[in-house]
Protein backbone atom coordinates (compact mmCIF):
# COMPACT_ATOMS: atom_id res chain seq x y z
CA UNK A 1 0.00 0.00 0.00
CA UNK A 2 1.60 3.07 -0.41
CA UNK A 3 -0.03 6.41 -0.47
CA UNK A 4 0.86 9.33 -2.51
CA UNK A 5 -0.91 12.29 -1.28
CA UNK A 6 0.22 12.92 1.81
CA UNK A 7 10.78 20.18 5.69
CA UNK A 8 15.47 21.30 11.55
CA UNK A 9 13.70 22.02 14.31
CA UNK A 10 16.10 22.82 17.02
CA UNK A 11 15.43 21.26 20.10
CA UNK A 12 14.23 23.32 23.49
CA UNK A 13 15.07 22.56 26.50
CA UNK A 14 11.66 22.54 28.23
CA UNK A 15 9.95 19.35 29.93
CA UNK A 16 7.57 17.19 27.52
CA UNK A 17 5.81 14.58 26.51
CA UNK A 18 7.72 12.09 23.99
CA UNK A 19 6.24 12.73 20.20
CA UNK A 20 4.38 9.35 19.44
CA UNK A 21 4.45 9.04 15.57
CA UNK A 22 1.69 6.77 14.07
CA UNK A 23 1.83 6.74 10.36
CA UNK A 24 4.44 6.52 7.48
CA UNK A 25 3.84 7.86 3.99
CA UNK A 26 5.43 9.22 0.90
CA UNK A 27 5.39 13.13 0.62
CA UNK A 28 7.51 12.98 -2.52
CA UNK A 29 8.25 11.12 -5.43
CA UNK A 30 6.87 7.87 -7.26
CA UNK A 31 9.57 5.81 -6.67
CA UNK A 32 11.16 5.96 -9.87
CA UNK A 33 14.72 7.14 -10.08
CA UNK A 34 14.65 10.38 -12.22
CA UNK A 35 14.99 13.94 -12.18
CA UNK A 36 11.58 15.33 -13.07
CA UNK A 37 9.73 18.34 -11.40
CA UNK A 38 6.01 18.95 -10.78
CA UNK A 39 3.57 17.67 -7.84
CA UNK A 40 4.93 16.02 -4.95
CA UNK A 41 3.25 12.77 -6.43
CA UNK A 42 4.60 12.93 -9.77
CA UNK A 43 8.08 14.54 -9.07
CA UNK A 44 11.31 12.10 -9.22
CA UNK A 45 14.44 11.91 -7.25
CA UNK A 46 17.45 9.36 -7.71
CA UNK A 47 18.99 8.94 -4.34
CA UNK A 48 17.75 11.61 -1.83
CA UNK A 49 20.23 12.27 0.97
CA UNK A 50 19.92 15.40 2.93
CA UNK A 51 16.91 17.26 3.86
CA UNK A 52 16.65 20.99 5.74
CA UNK A 53 13.60 22.63 6.34
CA UNK A 54 12.49 26.45 6.47
CA UNK A 55 9.50 26.52 8.88
CA UNK A 56 8.86 30.28 8.71
CA UNK A 57 7.91 29.42 4.50
CA UNK A 58 7.31 26.05 4.60
CA UNK A 59 9.46 25.38 2.21
CA UNK A 60 12.07 22.28 2.17
CA UNK A 61 15.55 21.22 0.81
CA UNK A 62 16.61 18.25 -0.33
CA UNK A 63 20.39 17.06 -1.85
CA UNK A 64 19.30 15.36 -4.82
CA UNK A 65 22.69 13.26 -4.37
CA UNK A 66 22.74 11.53 -7.79
CA UNK A 67 20.79 14.08 -9.93
CA UNK A 68 23.84 17.03 -8.29
CA UNK A 69 21.52 19.60 -7.36
CA UNK A 70 19.56 20.37 -4.59
CA UNK A 71 15.31 20.30 -5.07
CA UNK A 72 12.96 22.47 -3.43
CA UNK A 73 9.26 21.45 -2.54
CA UNK A 74 6.68 23.97 -1.83
CA UNK A 75 3.06 24.42 -1.55
CA UNK A 76 3.24 20.26 -2.99
CA UNK A 77 5.67 21.51 -5.89
CA UNK A 78 8.83 19.89 -6.97
CA UNK A 79 11.54 22.56 -8.52
CA UNK A 80 15.41 22.85 -9.06
CA UNK A 81 16.82 25.47 -6.88
CA UNK A 82 20.44 24.82 -8.04
CA UNK A 83 21.93 22.47 -10.37
CA UNK A 84 21.16 21.01 -13.64
CA UNK A 85 20.99 16.76 -13.58
CA UNK A 86 24.74 16.92 -14.70
CA UNK A 87 28.16 16.44 -12.32
CA UNK A 88 30.67 19.12 -12.06
CA UNK A 89 32.23 21.78 -10.17
CA UNK A 90 30.87 25.25 -10.86
CA UNK A 91 29.40 28.33 -8.93
CA UNK A 92 26.51 30.39 -10.66
CA UNK A 93 23.02 30.32 -10.74
CA UNK A 94 20.70 27.98 -10.96
CA UNK A 95 21.17 25.65 -13.97
CA UNK A 96 24.64 26.85 -14.18
CA UNK A 97 25.73 25.76 -10.95
CA UNK A 98 27.31 22.37 -10.65
CA UNK A 99 27.29 19.87 -8.18
CA UNK A 100 29.30 16.29 -7.22
CA UNK A 101 26.68 14.06 -5.35
CA UNK A 102 25.89 16.68 -2.72
CA UNK A 103 24.63 14.89 0.35
CA UNK A 104 24.31 17.43 3.16
CA UNK A 105 22.04 20.35 3.00
CA UNK A 106 21.10 22.77 6.23
CA UNK A 107 18.60 25.50 6.34
CA UNK A 108 19.84 28.85 8.11
CA UNK A 109 18.97 32.70 7.57
CA UNK A 110 18.17 32.23 4.21
CA UNK A 111 20.54 30.25 2.71
CA UNK A 112 20.96 26.84 2.01
CA UNK A 113 24.73 25.15 3.26
CA UNK A 114 25.55 22.37 1.01
CA UNK A 115 28.58 19.39 1.39
CA UNK A 116 29.40 18.74 -2.25
CA UNK A 117 30.78 15.62 -1.29
CA UNK A 118 32.21 14.43 -4.50
CA UNK A 119 33.62 17.73 -4.96
CA UNK A 120 35.21 17.70 -1.47
CA UNK A 121 33.86 21.23 -0.69
CA UNK A 122 31.34 23.47 1.10
CA UNK A 123 29.12 25.15 -0.98
CA UNK A 124 26.32 27.92 -0.02
CA UNK A 125 22.77 28.48 -1.87
CA UNK A 126 20.64 31.77 -1.64
CA UNK A 127 16.78 31.44 -2.84
CA UNK A 128 17.58 32.88 -5.89
CA UNK A 129 20.08 29.78 -6.46
CA UNK A 130 22.80 31.45 -6.84
CA UNK A 131 25.75 29.24 -5.93
CA UNK A 132 29.04 29.77 -3.95
CA UNK A 133 32.03 27.91 -2.83
CA UNK A 134 32.48 29.17 1.06
CA UNK A 135 35.34 26.61 1.70
CA UNK A 136 37.49 23.31 0.14
CA UNK A 137 39.92 23.29 -2.81
CA UNK A 138 38.34 20.98 -5.12
CA UNK A 139 40.98 18.38 -4.18
CA UNK A 140 41.14 15.56 -0.88
CA UNK A 141 43.08 16.75 1.42
CA UNK A 142 43.29 17.25 5.18
CA UNK A 143 44.70 20.97 5.20
CA UNK A 144 43.53 23.92 7.60
CA UNK A 145 44.21 27.49 7.19
CA UNK A 146 42.27 29.65 5.20
CA UNK A 147 39.31 28.59 3.31
CA UNK A 148 40.20 28.95 -0.23
CA UNK A 149 43.19 26.32 0.39
CA UNK A 150 41.75 24.67 3.23
CA UNK A 151 40.83 20.29 2.03
CA UNK A 152 38.36 18.19 2.81
CA UNK A 153 37.71 14.42 2.09
CA UNK A 154 34.29 13.33 1.20
CA UNK A 155 32.43 15.92 3.26
CA UNK A 156 29.21 14.17 4.03
CA UNK A 157 26.78 16.58 6.40
CA UNK A 158 26.65 20.07 7.40
CA UNK A 159 25.18 22.08 10.34
CA UNK A 160 25.51 25.97 10.99
CA UNK A 161 25.48 27.25 15.59
CA UNK A 162 23.61 29.75 15.97
CA UNK A 163 26.29 32.18 15.95
CA UNK A 164 26.77 31.50 12.26
CA UNK A 165 30.04 29.07 12.95
CA UNK A 166 29.80 26.45 9.98
CA UNK A 167 30.40 22.52 11.17
CA UNK A 168 31.51 19.32 8.25
CA UNK A 169 31.09 15.82 8.96
CA UNK A 170 34.42 15.18 7.15
CA UNK A 171 33.85 11.48 6.52
CA UNK A 172 37.13 10.81 4.64
CA UNK A 173 39.37 12.50 7.29
CA UNK A 174 36.99 10.93 9.86
CA UNK A 175 36.77 14.50 11.83
CA UNK A 176 34.07 17.01 12.56
CA UNK A 177 35.47 20.63 10.83
CA UNK A 178 34.00 24.15 11.06
CA UNK A 179 34.53 26.86 9.09
CA UNK A 180 34.71 30.54 11.22
CA UNK A 181 35.90 34.27 9.98
CA UNK A 182 36.78 32.15 6.75
CA UNK A 183 39.35 29.74 8.14
CA UNK A 184 39.07 26.32 8.60
CA UNK A 185 39.47 24.05 11.68
CA UNK A 186 39.23 20.73 12.71
CA UNK A 187 37.18 20.40 16.09
CA UNK A 188 37.03 16.94 17.27
CA UNK A 189 38.70 13.74 15.73
CA UNK A 190 42.28 13.04 14.53
CA UNK A 191 43.00 14.13 10.52
CA UNK A 192 43.19 10.34 8.53
CA UNK A 193 43.13 8.37 11.71
CA UNK A 194 40.01 6.26 11.94
CA UNK A 195 39.29 4.96 15.55
CA UNK A 196 37.07 4.67 18.38
CA UNK A 197 37.71 7.02 21.35
CA UNK A 198 36.11 9.52 23.64
CA UNK A 199 38.62 12.71 24.74
CA UNK A 200 38.68 16.33 23.71
CA UNK A 201 39.41 17.45 19.87
CA UNK A 202 42.27 15.53 18.43
CA UNK A 203 42.63 12.79 20.96
CA UNK A 204 39.02 11.80 20.43
CA UNK A 205 38.86 9.18 16.92
CA UNK A 206 35.83 8.70 14.93
CA UNK A 207 35.09 5.96 12.38
CA UNK A 208 33.33 7.70 9.22
CA UNK A 209 31.16 10.33 10.81
CA UNK A 210 27.95 11.06 8.92
CA UNK A 211 25.02 12.88 10.36
CA UNK A 212 25.54 16.09 12.89
CA UNK A 213 22.98 17.99 14.95
CA UNK A 214 23.46 20.82 17.36
CA UNK A 215 21.11 21.28 20.56
CA UNK A 216 20.36 24.84 21.84
CA UNK A 217 23.25 25.05 24.10
CA UNK A 218 25.58 24.21 21.32
CA UNK A 219 26.35 20.63 21.80
CA UNK A 220 26.99 18.70 18.77
CA UNK A 221 25.92 15.49 18.74
CA UNK A 222 27.51 13.42 15.77
CA UNK A 223 26.15 9.72 14.13
CA UNK A 224 29.64 7.98 14.18
CA UNK A 225 28.83 5.64 11.58
CA UNK A 226 30.84 2.67 11.21
CA UNK A 227 31.54 2.61 15.16
CA UNK A 228 27.45 2.42 15.05
CA UNK A 229 27.41 4.59 17.94
CA UNK A 230 25.82 8.28 18.92
CA UNK A 231 28.32 10.64 20.81
CA UNK A 232 28.54 14.22 22.21
CA UNK A 233 30.89 17.28 21.33
CA UNK A 234 30.81 20.38 24.03
CA UNK A 235 31.46 23.64 22.94
CA UNK A 236 34.54 23.00 24.43
CA UNK A 237 35.67 19.92 21.68
CA UNK A 238 35.03 17.61 24.52
CA UNK A 239 33.62 13.94 23.17
CA UNK A 240 31.37 11.62 25.17
CA UNK A 241 29.14 8.65 24.43
CA UNK A 242 25.42 9.02 24.13
CA UNK A 243 24.22 5.86 22.69
CA UNK A 244 25.43 2.65 21.33
CA UNK A 245 27.53 -0.55 22.45
CA UNK A 246 29.70 -0.60 19.15
CA UNK A 247 28.15 -3.78 17.79
CA UNK A 248 26.67 -3.40 14.57
CA UNK A 249 22.69 -4.24 15.32
CA UNK A 250 19.31 -2.63 15.85
CA UNK A 251 18.52 -3.29 19.58
CA UNK A 252 16.52 -0.49 22.02
CA UNK A 253 18.08 -0.12 25.50
CA UNK A 254 20.11 2.51 27.06
CA UNK A 255 23.27 4.41 26.48
CA UNK A 256 25.49 1.76 25.84
CA UNK A 257 23.47 -1.12 25.64
CA UNK A 258 21.44 -0.08 23.01
CA UNK A 259 23.14 -0.86 19.12
CA UNK A 260 23.07 0.71 15.81
CA UNK A 261 23.54 -0.45 12.29
CA UNK A 262 25.48 2.03 10.50
CA UNK A 263 23.39 5.24 12.14
CA UNK A 264 23.03 8.43 9.60
CA UNK A 265 21.49 11.96 9.80
CA UNK A 266 19.69 13.14 12.74
CA UNK A 267 17.45 16.46 13.37
CA UNK A 268 15.44 16.97 17.01
CA UNK A 269 11.50 16.43 17.49
CA UNK A 270 9.92 19.29 19.60
CA UNK A 271 9.89 17.22 22.51
CA UNK A 272 13.63 17.09 23.07
CA UNK A 273 14.29 13.32 21.16
CA UNK A 274 16.90 13.23 18.89
CA UNK A 275 15.48 11.32 15.99
CA UNK A 276 18.01 9.24 13.72
CA UNK A 277 17.98 7.38 10.63
CA UNK A 278 19.59 4.29 10.63
CA UNK A 279 20.50 3.31 7.14
CA UNK A 280 21.84 -0.07 6.98
CA UNK A 281 19.34 -0.98 9.67
CA UNK A 282 16.43 0.37 8.02
CA UNK A 283 14.99 1.69 10.70
CA UNK A 284 14.02 5.11 11.92
CA UNK A 285 15.32 5.42 15.74
CA UNK A 286 14.96 7.96 18.66
CA UNK A 287 17.30 8.73 21.78
CA UNK A 288 16.69 11.30 25.11
CA UNK A 289 19.14 12.93 26.34
CA UNK A 290 19.58 10.43 29.09
CA UNK A 291 20.63 8.04 26.33
CA UNK A 292 17.34 5.60 26.11
CA UNK A 293 17.15 4.40 22.41
CA UNK A 294 13.89 3.24 20.89
CA UNK A 295 12.49 2.21 17.37
CA UNK A 296 9.67 4.63 15.96
CA UNK A 297 9.24 3.29 12.55
CA UNK A 298 10.42 0.44 10.10
CA UNK A 299 10.52 -3.46 10.32
CA UNK A 300 13.99 -3.67 10.00
CA UNK A 301 13.75 -5.14 6.65
CA UNK A 302 14.25 -3.12 3.37
CA UNK A 303 11.59 -2.37 1.09
CA UNK A 304 8.77 0.02 0.19
CA UNK A 305 5.58 0.19 2.59
CA UNK A 306 3.58 3.06 3.41
CA UNK A 307 1.59 2.40 6.42
CA UNK A 308 1.80 1.94 10.47
CA UNK A 309 4.83 2.94 11.96
CA UNK A 310 5.97 -0.47 12.77
CA UNK A 311 4.76 -2.13 9.74
CA UNK A 312 6.00 0.26 7.25
CA UNK A 313 9.25 -0.17 5.56
CA UNK A 314 12.31 1.86 4.16
CA UNK A 315 15.33 0.96 2.00
CA UNK A 316 18.32 2.75 2.84
CA UNK A 317 16.39 5.65 4.77
CA UNK A 318 18.95 8.49 4.87
CA UNK A 319 18.65 12.58 5.90
CA UNK A 320 15.83 12.96 8.05
CA UNK A 321 14.73 16.60 9.40
CA UNK A 322 11.83 17.62 11.82
CA UNK A 323 9.11 20.22 11.14
CA UNK A 324 7.98 22.66 14.16
CA UNK A 325 4.64 20.25 14.20
CA UNK A 326 6.68 17.68 15.44
CA UNK A 327 6.24 15.23 11.73
CA UNK A 328 9.40 13.94 10.72
CA UNK A 329 10.70 13.70 7.11
CA UNK A 330 13.19 11.12 5.41
CA UNK A 331 15.53 11.15 2.53
CA UNK A 332 14.70 7.30 1.69
CA UNK A 333 17.33 6.53 -0.39
CA UNK A 334 16.90 3.86 -2.60
CA UNK A 335 12.94 4.20 -2.80
CA UNK A 336 14.43 7.72 -4.44
CA UNK A 337 11.14 9.16 -2.50
CA UNK A 338 11.02 11.40 1.19
CA UNK A 339 8.94 10.21 3.01
CA UNK A 340 6.93 11.41 6.35
CA UNK A 341 6.74 9.97 9.73
CA UNK A 342 3.51 11.94 10.77
CA UNK A 343 3.00 12.54 14.35
CA UNK A 344 0.38 10.62 16.20
CA UNK A 345 -3.46 12.50 15.16
CA UNK A 346 -1.75 14.04 11.76
CA UNK A 347 -1.78 10.67 9.44
CA UNK A 348 -3.29 10.18 5.99
CA UNK A 349 -5.89 7.28 7.75
CA UNK A 350 -5.82 8.43 11.11
CA UNK A 351 -7.32 12.60 10.61
CA UNK A 352 -7.71 14.52 13.76
CA UNK A 353 -11.33 15.26 14.05
CA UNK A 354 -10.82 19.05 13.95
CA UNK A 355 -14.73 19.81 15.26
CA UNK A 356 -14.51 21.65 18.19
CA UNK A 357 -18.49 21.51 18.67
CA UNK A 358 -20.86 18.52 17.87
CA UNK A 359 -21.86 19.68 14.32
CA UNK A 360 -22.98 17.17 12.26
CA UNK A 361 -21.52 17.91 8.87
CA UNK A 362 -21.63 15.42 5.35
CA UNK A 363 -20.78 15.50 2.16
CA UNK A 364 -22.02 14.54 -1.23
CA UNK A 365 -21.05 12.94 -3.41
CA UNK A 366 -18.61 11.14 -1.65
CA UNK A 367 -16.21 10.16 -2.96
CA UNK A 368 -15.78 13.09 -5.37
CA UNK A 369 -14.94 13.41 -8.77
CA UNK A 370 -16.05 17.55 -9.82
CA UNK A 371 -18.15 19.13 -7.21
CA UNK A 372 -18.74 18.27 -3.56
CA UNK A 373 -21.29 19.97 -1.61
CA UNK A 374 -20.80 19.91 2.46
CA UNK A 375 -24.19 20.39 3.96
CA UNK A 376 -23.92 23.34 6.65
CA UNK A 377 -26.93 24.27 9.32
CA UNK A 378 -26.57 27.91 8.62
CA UNK A 379 -28.38 30.18 9.66
CA UNK A 380 -25.59 32.22 7.96
CA UNK A 381 -22.53 31.09 5.24
CA UNK A 382 -19.57 29.97 7.00
CA UNK A 383 -17.06 32.48 7.24
CA UNK A 384 -14.33 29.95 6.72
CA UNK A 385 -13.84 27.03 4.80
CA UNK A 386 -10.52 25.04 4.71
CA UNK A 387 -9.36 22.26 2.59
CA UNK A 388 -6.67 20.33 4.44
CA UNK A 389 -4.66 17.58 2.93
CA UNK A 390 -2.74 15.05 4.30
CA UNK A 391 0.40 16.66 5.17
CA UNK A 392 -1.88 19.16 7.37
CA UNK A 393 -1.05 21.85 4.26
CA UNK A 394 -4.09 24.43 3.87
CA UNK A 395 -5.38 23.83 -0.24
CA UNK A 396 -6.98 26.66 -2.54
CA UNK A 397 -9.87 25.44 -4.09
CA UNK A 398 -13.03 27.23 -5.84
CA UNK A 399 -15.32 27.42 -2.84
CA UNK A 400 -18.86 28.69 -2.77
CA UNK A 401 -20.38 29.48 0.46
CA UNK A 402 -24.49 29.60 1.31
CA UNK A 403 -26.35 29.82 4.29
CA UNK A 404 -26.81 25.85 3.92
CA UNK A 405 -24.16 24.71 2.54
CA UNK A 406 -20.71 25.10 0.96
CA UNK A 407 -19.75 23.76 -2.63
CA UNK A 408 -16.24 22.89 -3.45
CA UNK A 409 -14.87 22.59 -6.68
CA UNK A 410 -12.48 19.75 -6.19
CA UNK A 411 -11.98 18.50 -9.80
CA UNK A 412 -7.77 19.74 -10.01
CA UNK A 413 -6.90 17.86 -6.94
CA UNK A 414 -5.07 15.01 -6.82
CA UNK A 415 -6.61 11.38 -5.83
CA UNK A 416 -6.88 11.11 -1.85
CA UNK A 417 -8.25 11.83 1.17
CA UNK A 418 -8.44 15.32 2.89
CA UNK A 419 -10.50 17.19 5.58
CA UNK A 420 -12.64 19.83 4.81
CA UNK A 421 -12.93 22.43 7.91
CA UNK A 422 -15.97 24.98 7.98
CA UNK A 423 -16.60 27.73 10.75
CA UNK A 424 -18.83 30.23 11.84
CA UNK A 425 -21.87 31.81 13.96
CA UNK A 426 -19.33 30.37 16.44
CA UNK A 427 -19.46 27.37 15.75
CA UNK A 428 -16.61 24.40 13.82
CA UNK A 429 -17.29 21.62 12.57
CA UNK A 430 -15.32 18.62 10.06
CA UNK A 431 -15.77 16.02 7.60
CA UNK A 432 -13.82 13.74 5.79
CA UNK A 433 -13.61 14.28 1.68
CA UNK A 434 -12.17 11.64 -0.67
CA UNK A 435 -11.47 12.30 -4.38
CA UNK A 436 -11.50 9.55 -6.86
Amino acid sequence: MRLLHSACALFLFVPAIAQNYSWVGTYAGDGIAGLTNGPADQARFQTPYGIAIDDSAGVMYVADALNHCIRRVQNGVVTTLAGSGSQGDQDGQGPNARFYVPTGVYYHDGHIYVSDNGNHKVKRVDQQGNVVTIAGTGAPGVTNGPASIAQFYNPVEVAVRQDGVVFISDYGNHTIRRIENGVVSTFAGNPGVAGDQLGTGMNARFDRPTGIAFDTLDNLYVADQMNHKVKVISSAGVVTLLAGSGNQASVDGLGSSASFTRPTYMAWDPTGGLMVAEWMGNLIRRITLQGAVTTVAGTGQNGYYDGPVLSAMFNAPYGIAVDERGNAYIGDKENHVVRYLAKEGESLLHLPDLSTSPIALSIHPNPATSVATLLWPGPSAPTMVELIDARGARLQADVRRFADRVDLDVAALPAGLYVVRVSGDGRVGSARLVRE
